[in-house]
């Protein structure tokens, strides 16, 4: 396993050349929509170019599915 999937399942919490390529690879494009679901993030993990769908994403991570945090 390769790539996203190897990030994925990752058990240890701090992997700092992982992390400063994606953070400084990071675009979130938030199309419309109240709860902040449609659009699209993209980013670079390990050389290899990652694009998916904001909810998709959410899901992946267990992020809320919104960006609203007062609901």
């Amino acid at each position: 396993m390769g790539g996203m999937g190897q990030f994925i399942y990752m058990k240890d919490h701090i992997y700092r050349d992982l992390t400063l390529e994606f953070l400084s690879t990071l675009h979130v494009e938030v199309t419309s929509g109240a709860q902040c679901q449609e659009g699209y993030i993209s980013f670079y993990l390990q050389g290899q170019f990652y694009e998916m769908n904001l909810s998709a994403f959410n899901e992946i991570f267990g992020f809320l599915p919104s960006l609203d945090v007062t609901t």
